[in-house]
């Protein structure tokens, strides 16, 4: 249930691997709204497995620079931040954060989603459910009102917020932390008396005002932070109060919004499922966990979820491994998103100044000023940027015979890298063949590819072998392709020996490392770990049979049983 980021990944994920999908939503028309508008680079990387980067890329931009000013507008932080933009690194190839408005992201996914002949089904509202050892029935509202449509589901997914339905008629806990006497306005305004050259900030007696500008509209996105009145209460958001606040703490003069077409006020919260599955029904996005847009985490938190969710889902689905796979969604992500927590509360300390004295002064003087220094900024982007989360130590994760005492490990994120194809001496990237839902098997060694070979043989919809050689080892007598690491740099980016197996998850993080190489223990990990069942062991039949679908939405149905996802 839910339509908007979370659920279209997940719709998106699902139905690439040939999953019948439904996508509900509870509104009757697509949002237009920016909500949030920072892409971080791990959420670049899914964007670009699932085929929508570039689009997005000539929408957003990845240079919007942020300048901190005081009450007399001078510049007293992040101004070093105007002045580089981080080129790709190795093992990362975008290491800048993509601004850009959430309704072209949403837009980008939902015509993925509908290449695969899925539509979002628009005004309808998830009501109820119930569930038994064979699937859910979801009870959807529809706008033509009469009795609720029954859908018949797999599984059932919501994605429906930070209110979410779907978590409530779970009865999962969601024990809410407000901080009090403080709340956070937002809104898509238009504007006069200002380039859209940067970002600005003003922070002025311990309160924040912001405009950024929103790439390709004529929209800025308004942020503030606004005091509660003696009751304890708010004003309403609206264009006036957004323009009084701009008067009063904007130190340039003539500056005028106009055409506010969203509005909105939100308080402080932080809250966390405290587990994202019941039965058949899971939870996602900020359905399973809110808090503060600080460090950008929101939305790119959720569109993880959902990529994490997807591949697990899509394999209990097709009949190829056991459900009991699901677990290590909740195991994999509660683990995230408590760490993510932390790493916002850090977030909203080191962009807000604080409502104290004391607080301001440390802000202004010592905290923003810092942020001139070289190496801070990237060290501050680096801290949310997500390409160093990791599941290490969980129950996917194994390293054989022992996890290795530096660089990288099962858990672990994989990173990029530049390789030869020894077939027709073409460069290609680690990144462009791991495209897709299935696992990819790295056999570094040539001694090793021909395991690799039947390894992938027995799991041939589900696992490519690769084998990566040195340049003078020559073209190992195989039929999986050989990729050339030219001068190491693969091997030493992964910490493997000269003989290793590396297996990579279809969400694009190691499963399995083995170093000394070691196929019947990567064997084991597939059958026993992963539950994954050899292409032997199923029939086509039995897999692709008239399965119920999935149901990913914020509210989403389908006419025979699919997952719901959304």
């Amino acid at each position: 249930m839910g339509a908007r980021s979370t659920g279209l990944t997940l719709g998106c994920v699902l139905a690439r691997q040939g999953i019948a999908v439904r996508v509900i939503e509870k509104m009757h028309e697509y949002p237009d709204s920016s909500r949030a508008k920072g892409f971080q680079p791990r959420s670049l990387e899914i964007f670009e497995d699932l085929g929508v980067l570039d689009e997005l890329l000539r929408q957003g931009r990845t240079d919007v620079p942020m300048r901190f000013y005081d009450g007399r507008n001078k510049v007293i932080g992040l101004d070093f931040w105007t002045r580089k933009v981080r080129r790709p690194r190795p093992g990362v190839p975008y290491p800048n954060q993509l601004t850009i408005s959430t309704p072209f992201v949403e837009a980008s996914l939902r015509e993925l989603l509908s290449s695969y002949g899925v539509q979002v089904e628009l005004g309808r509202e998830f009501i109820g459910l119930d569930q038994d050892e064979d699937g859910v029935t979801a009870r959807v509202a529809t706008s033509t009102g009469g009795p609720p449509e029954l859908i018949r589901a797999d599984y059932l997914v919501g994605c429906d917020g930070g209110s979410s339905t779907v978590r409530k008629a779970l009865g999962l806990r969601f024990d809410v932390t407000t901080v009090p006497g403080i709340a956070f306005l937002a809104g898509d305004v238009e504007l006069d008396g200002f380039d859209r050259s940067h970002a600005r900030m003003w922070a002025v007696n311990g309160r924040m005002l912001g405009l950024s500008p929103l790439p390709s509209s004529t929209k800025w996105q308004f942020q503030a932070t606004i005091p509660a009145d003696r009751d304890g209460g708010f004003p309403e958001p609206s264009l006036e109060l957004f323009q009084h606040l701009i008067d009063q703490y904007c130190p340039v003069p003539g500056v005028r919004l106009r055409n506010a077409t969203w509005a909105s006020l939100f308080h402080d919260n932080r809250a966390m499922v405290d587990r994202h599955q019941v039965g058949r029904a899971l939870v996602a996005g900020d359905a399973a966990h809110i808090h503060t847009p600080a460090g950008g985490l929101g939305a790119n938190n959720g569109i993880q979820d959902a990529y994490n969710l997807g591949w697990k889902l899509g394999l209990v689905l097709r009949g190829r491994a056991d459900a009991r796979l699901l677990a290590s969604y909740h195991e994999e992500r509660h683990a995230i998103a408590r760490e993510l927590m932390h790493t916002n509360a850090h977030a909203t300390k080191l962009l807000l100044p604080g409502l104290s004295a004391a607080s301001e002064f440390r802000w202004r003087h010592v905290i923003m000023p810092a942020t001139n220094v070289y190496g801070v900024v990237d060290t501050m982007l680096r801290a949310v940027d997500q390409t160093r989360l990791t599941y290490r130590g969980g129950a996917l994760s194994r390293n054989w015979p022992w996890p290795p005492r530096r660089g990288l490990a099962a858990g672990d994120r994989a990173p990029d890298a530049q390789v030869i194809d020894a077939a027709t001496g073409a460069a290609t990237r680690l990144f462009e063949l791991f495209r897709g839902p299935q696992f990819t098997l790295l056999a570094f060694g040539g001694a090793q590819a021909q395991h690799a070979e039947r390894i992938a043989a027995d799991y041939p919809d589900l696992i490519t072998a690769y084998s990566i050689t040195a340049p003078d080892d020559g073209d190992p007598d195989v039929t999986c392709r050989t990729l050339i690491d030219p001068r190491d740099r693969v091997r030493r980016r992964y910490g493997v020996g000269p003989q290793a197996l590396v297996l990579i998850r279809p969400d694009g993080y190691l499963a399995f490392r083995s170093s000394p190489a070691n196929a019947n223990a990567l064997r084991s990990y597939l059958q026993h770990t992963l539950g994954l069942l050899p292409a032997r062991a199923t029939t086509t039949d039995a897999v692709a049979g008239p399965a119920q679908p999935a149901i990913a939405a914020t509210n989403t149905p389908t006419p025979h049983p699919p997952t719901i996802a959304g």
